[in-house]
């Protein structure tokens, strides 16, 4: 058996190569939608605020109306996975509660 190279836990599952256990897998899983959430909404912002000034008398175009109903939408959406991100890991961190979602991936990794 090998020893995880994050937290030193004896492991059978590997990683690129690496030898990880399931714990560092699920918050590696979870800090790597940090990022990848953030910079989303950060898209979705740029997005909003290119429509919000192409109105420059702050009376859109007939099309533009919908266009802003879309990019605010998009916003909205995007906030809310990098809040969802951001619980998700800072609950797996601070009182050890894994995703639904990412509870298979530890059920397997112990059964493997």
């Amino acid at each position: 058996m090998r020893l995880c190279a994050r937290c030193r836990a004896e492991t059978e599952l590997y990683d690129n190569g690496a030898p990880i256990c399931p714990g560092c897998s699920v918050r590696e899983t979870l800090a790597q939608e940090v990022p990848e959430t953030t910079a989303h909404k950060a898209d979705a912002f740029g997005k909003f605020e290119a429509i919000m000034l192409q109105t420059p008398g702050g009376l859109p175009h007939p099309d533009g109306v919908q266009q802003i109903k879309n990019a605010s939408n998009e916003l909205s959406i995007a906030r809310k996975q990098m809040a969802r991100a951001y619980a998700r890991l800072s609950d797996y961190m601070e009182r050890g509660i894994v995703p639904e979602d990412l509870k298979a991936k530890v059920r397997k990794a112990f059964t493997a």
